[in-house]
């Protein structure tokens, strides 16, 4: 039989009638919370029985000792925080004297009293701890009186550590009493503080990554650059250049370009300048007789068969690769050539939804994980959790936003208005032939080959005709109404359509 009494802060054990432990523990048991529990074994309980114990008139008494110790405590507790308002005070006003220019001696005298009253701060809380030792002292001494012999030597121990606990926070409290009166000026700041002068550590560790004896990072510079001139990185491995990625595809030009950059001061604009002038990315992409070499068709196609075989991947580049535009460059390159797009500079990020309505740059677009502008994803719009290289994709959705989006359809109409200023109002064959010309030449940066001549001059002629015969209704693209009328006049509304197309021709999106 196992009998357990927890009065206030004392707790008594008994076993099978014989008095086996008295404790005074730190703090009162909290009221109505019962816990058992056994180390190192097992225990099965027949019966547990909890009883309230009727208060005596020495449990009364202890109450009344443990309730004014309690407003003790919180006396000191309460000086205790009236210390630090007035620590915080002072020190916020040394501050202020320190770094806004006040005299030396004043400077001098508000760290002064900041340092005193933090020494103060730590005395009253000092005094917390000896005034809660001293509480504890008591109890274990009233413990002891109480308790028989058969646990006198628990009682003795747990005596002399709360004596020791009690003169270790009274020798404590003594040394910080001295330590007010030394009070020096130090003090501990408000927030965070830094040094007057750098360590040099980050820079030191700047220049070793950017040292030419250390050229993994000029290479990983170089072989970014790279990518994004010919669509592919001299170690296709972006994301993992080292050991473990794929070997260089020319290292000798890694490591000169390399080199150039780091002996050119690390100044990005003449390397690329010196890859934009150099033959191999003034190559053409094209791969038969229509390549802008003059090269004979026979020898020109034996060549390209030859390459073909040796290198089906251009990873020599014995020619050009042709490279779909990114995200934000098909959309800007829609709205320039339509003289919409507004070049302005600098100004915060514009939230994504007017993608579709703001006509500045596409780069000053909001672009997070959970917030990406819609027409610019479908194009595969830069990842904001990485920065190795973007991801390309030929899918459905892509053609369907340059056809059916109110972006393609304003722009498509105003380029059309445009274009017929320059070509001529009429609906004459040569203004036609004319129209379609200049057409190709503003949207797709070419001439239209013959075969494109005929199937436009076929298409602006049956939608002449389609447009006279019905009505011109007007329906808005992507479930908004267009700001951009389209033309009331069929031949009009015709060459509309036909800039239309070519906005969505794989020509607009493609650099070759």
């Amino acid at each position: 039989t196992v009998e357990i009494t927890a009065r206030d802060q004392q707790l008594t054990i008994m076993l099978n009638g014989e008095r086996k432990l008295d404790y005074t523990m730190p703090v009162a048991r909290r009221d109505g919370k019962v816990a058992m529990w056994v180390h190192s074994g097992s225990a099965e309980f027949l019966e547990v029985d909890v009883r309230e114990l009727i208060p005596d008139l020495n449990d009364l008494r202890q109450r009344h000792v443990t309730a004014i110790n309690q407003v003790q405590l919180a006396e000191a507790r309460q000086v205790s925080a009236q210390h630090e308002v007035e620590s915080i005070k002072i020190r916020l006003a040394a501050e202020r004297a320190k770094h806004c220019g006040e005299p030396e001696d004043v400077v001098r005298a508000t760290a002064l009293a900041a340092s005193r009253v933090e020494r103060q701060v730590a005395v009253a809380k000092l005094s917390e701890e000896v005034l809660a030792a001293e509480h504890f002292l008591a109890g274990v001494r009233a413990s002891s009186t109480a308790s028989i012999s058969a646990t006198t030597g628990n009682s003795a121990a747990a005596l002399a550590e709360a004596e020791k606990t009690h003169s270790a926070a009274k020798q404590k409290l003594a040394e910080a009493q001295v330590a007010v009166d030394q009070a020096d000026g130090t003090y501990t700041a408000l927030g965070e503080t830094f040094p007057n002068s750098s360590t040099g550590r980050r820079l030191a560790l700047a220049r070793w990554i950017t040292s030419p004896q250390n050229p993994r990072a000029s290479r990983i510079a170089v072989n970014h650059i790279w990518l994004r001139h010919f669509g592919e990185a001299l170690v296709p491995s972006v994301a993992n250049f080292g050991l473990n990625g794929q070997q260089p595809s020319n290292q000798s030009l890694l490591d000169w370009l390399a080199t150039e950059l780091t002996n050119n001061g690390w100044q990005m604009k003449s390397l690329h300048r010196m890859i934009v002038l150099s033959s191999t990315y003034r190559q053409s992409s094209e791969t038969g007789a229509e390549d802008h070499r003059q090269v004979h068709p026979v020898q020109q196609s034996a060549s390209f068969l030859a390459n073909m075989a040796a290198d089906p991947g251009n990873r020599f580049l014995w020619r050009m690769n042709s490279r779909r535009m990114e995200a934000e460059a098909v959309r800007d390159s829609m709205l320039f050539v339509a003289g919409s797009l507004d070049l302005s500079r600098g100004g915060p990020e514009i939230p994504e939804s007017e993608a579709q309505s703001n006509l500045r740059r596409s780069l000053y677009f909001r672009s997070t994980p959970n917030e990406k502008a819609g027409f610019l994803e479908t194009f595969d719009a830069a990842n904001p959790n990485e920065c190795y290289r973007r991801q390309e994709s030929v899918v459905p959705q892509q053609a369907l936003a340059l056809m059916n989006s109110r972006l393609a359809l304003e722009h498509a109409r105003l380029l059309a208005g445009r274009l017929t200023e320059d070509a001529g109002e009429g609906d004459a064959l040569e203004i036609r032939r004319s129209f379609i010309a200049v057409a190709f030449e503003t949207i797709l940066n070419r001439a239209p080959t013959p075969a494109e001549v005929t199937a436009c001059q076929t298409f602006l002629e049956r939608n002449t005709a389609t447009a006279g015969t019905v009505n011109l209704a007007v329906f808005p693209a992507g479930g908004e109404s267009s700001k951009q009328a389209p033309a009331t006049v069929a031949f009009l509304r015709a060459r509309e359509n036909l800039v239309h197309v070519l906005l969505s021709h794989n020509d607009f999106v493609t650099i070759r």
